[in-house]
């Protein structure tokens, strides 16, 4: 067994339940624009026990401290995956 900390690397992760949808593409479209980050598939009980619910998803920092969770995809995300924002990052990362 393994813990959700595990799936943590060096640079951001973002969790999703076993549905993953169009955040595999968005995160690919910021790693290649900003910083890496990489996706991580949960099970749907791993998911459902961090928070993750249907579509959602939660972006990790590296020191595993989560930094946003979505109960599912946004028009943001939706314009930071068609290349409709200026600083995708921003986007993603709340404030």
């Amino acid at each position: 067994n393994r813990s959700t900390l595990d799936l943590v690397g060096t640079g951001w992760t973002l969790m999703t339940g076993p549905r993953v949808g169009p955040w595999a593409r968005v995160a690919q479209e910021i790693g290649v624009r900003s910083v890496p980050v990489t996706v991580q598939t949960l099970d749907a009980m791993t998911a459902r026990t961090i928070g993750i619910r249907g579509a959602g998803a939660m972006l990790v920092r590296p020191d595993g401290v989560p930094v946003g969770q979505w109960s599912t995809i946004s028009p943001g995300f939706s314009a930071v995956a068609s290349g409709g924002s200026a600083s995708p990052f921003a986007v993603v990362v709340p404030r």
